[in-house]
């Protein structure tokens, strides 16, 4: 059998050899296209990084302030708590202070603490001063211009003043 024998045969060589090129075109349009979708894939990725990364900062920048703002907020409402703790804590210990003081005019020595109040207010008020008992316990003098208040309750308010400041710290 020959060549001629079979109808196309003499040209089955250049179709073998058209398919080959077809198929290498083929193939290096597929590698070509790999190529340059791995390049596109890429790019993507690295825009879509950067992208995200602008994200953030841009994120972390407005963030920032309104952060700021909210732990200013947070310290001025511990700071208001914490004050209106101490004042409550201050008036808590002013009241037992008070209620000790006043509580001395049932106590058994109350008439010798008495005698030694009238006698200090009298030398402090000076000749010719009037002492009187005052209702709620102790004893005030007055004298032309001057009045000497040793009562209970005024040496109390003082015992809180002069106390203020280890007040406050307890209440720290």
């Amino acid at each position: 059998m020959s060549v001629t024998d079979r109808p196309g045969a003499a040209l089955e060589p250049v179709r073998a050899a058209l398919r080959s090129r077809a198929a290498e075109q083929a193939a290096r349009i597929v590698a070509d296209a790999r190529t340059e979708a791995a390049g596109v894939t890429s790019r993507a990725s690295q825009a879509a990084a950067r992208a995200v990364e602008r994200a953030r900062a841009d994120g972390a920048a407005e963030a920032g302030p309104v952060a700021a703002a909210d732990v200013a907020r947070s310290r001025r409402r511990a700071r208001a708590v914490t004050l209106r703790a101490e004042e409550a804590t201050r008036q808590d210990l002013a009241g037992q202070i008070t209620a000790a003081v006043l509580a001395l005019r049932d106590a058994p020595d109350y008439p010798e603490l008495l005698a030694g109040l009238s006698a200090l207010a009298a030398r402090s008020a000076g000749p010719g001063a009037v002492v009187a008992q005052d209702p709620a316990g102790g004893a005030v003098a007055t004298a032309p211009g001057l009045v000497v208040d040793l009562s209970l309750p005024r040496l109390a308010e003082r015992a809180v003043g002069q106390l203020a400041t280890q007040i406050a710290d307890l209440c720290r």
